[in-house]
């Protein structure tokens, strides 16, 4: 092992870290996330000998910890450069209970002791994670960041109701004005299982900042793969979306009430209306199209399928004004 120019203290002088989960493993955790009250850690692998192996212990933010995760930035930016008290921990462990732990600056840290430059975190097992966040990059006037948390979560329990719930009561939501749709979110959200449902855990709307929600992880990767997909497939989905808004339109079917609507003879309709609904989820790259057309009645389908892009609509725009950095998700878990 390399010598440090520290000072040896008699133990370590933090207690009562918790591991939140480990960030990067092979035949054992190579760098770990953990937490003391609002405290956030970084126990990353070193050196071993033949007995005892080498640690590096540093408090970082919570930022940094969701930018590694998702590889916005290398490893060398946070280890040990983003350190809040400008040094780090060295801990020698044996199989003894006794450890040697030494106090080192950050400008002392030796080069074998910090990661290669330009080396992203893999984070293979963090998608068993029910923590998600969004990365805040900027904050300017002009958008208001504060609606951010419920347009992700509308969009999410859209997709959990698609690819999980598969309700079969879309038809008892009434969309005959501006607030069928705030009913129907909250029609939604009721029927996701309380551990599945989207909380905001944290909202730090700093520069660069997050937004941190407790929510099924692998159902947030699909709307963030939807946002891509949006982004690939432009032209398509706004011509689907279109023929599909205006067919409604001129059709005159909102003007039909929730009074109404079970003595309405959608005979004429229902074909065209799932065609043209079904061109739009092929355009989002939703293949299994019959758990949302099998289970709603062809408007009801129609009317969920244009509002679900709507709200990815409306997150495309933070993200192309630079507001919010979305995860990159190159492929989906099945859920």
């Amino acid at each position: 092992m390399f010598e440090l120019q520290g000072i040896t203290l008699p133990s370590l002088p933090i207690t009562g870290l918790e591991k939140v989960q480990d960030l990067d493993r092979h035949d054992g955790p190579l760098i770990s996330h953990l937490k003391r009250g609002s405290d956030h850690y970084l126990y990353y692998w070193c050196d071993c000998t033949a007995t005892s192996a080498r640690w590096m212990l540093l408090r970082v933010s919570e930022t940094d910890i969701f930018r590694l995760v998702d590889k916005v930035v290398p490893l060398d930016q946070v280890v040990p450069d983003g350190s809040l008290d400008g040094f780090v921990y060295f801990v020698d462990s044996n199989n003894t209970a006794k450890s040697l732990v030494q106090m080192v600056r950050v400008a002392h840290v030796p080069r074998e002791y910090r990661p290669t430059p330009g080396v992203y975190l893999q984070a293979a097992e963090v998608a068993a994670n029910k923590q998600f966040a969004l990365l805040i990059e900027k904050t300017p006037a002009a958008t208001n960041i504060f609606s951010l948390p419920r347009i992700f979560s509308q969009a999410y329990s859209v997709l959990y109701a698609l690819f999980v719930l598969k309700p079969l009561e879309y038809e008892t939501i009434p969309w005959k004005d501006g607030f069928g749709g705030m009913r129907f979110y909250e029609w939604l959200f009721r029927r996701i299982p309380g551990e599945h449902r989207p909380e905001v855990e944290a909202f730090y709307f700093a520069s660069p900042g997050f937004v941190k929600f407790t929510l099924q992880r692998h159902v947030a990767e699909r709307v963030c793969k939807a946002l891509a997909d949006i982004e690939d497939n432009e032209s398509k989905v706004a011509a689907a979306y279109w023929a599909l808004y205006n067919y409604i339109k001129e059709s005159k079917l909102n003007k039909v009430t929730e009074h109404s609507t079970a003595q309405f003879d959608w005979g004429p309709f229902n074909e065209t209306l799932a065609e043209l609904t079904r061109r739009l989820l092929s355009a989002l790259r939703i293949e299994d199209d019959d758990a949302l057309l099998g289970s709603a009645t062809p408007f009801e389908a129609a009317k969920v399928s244009l509002s679900f892009v709507r709200r990815l609509k409306e997150l495309k725009k933070f993200e192309r004004l630079g507001v919010v950095r979305f995860p990159k998700v190159e492929a989906v878990c099945s859920i």
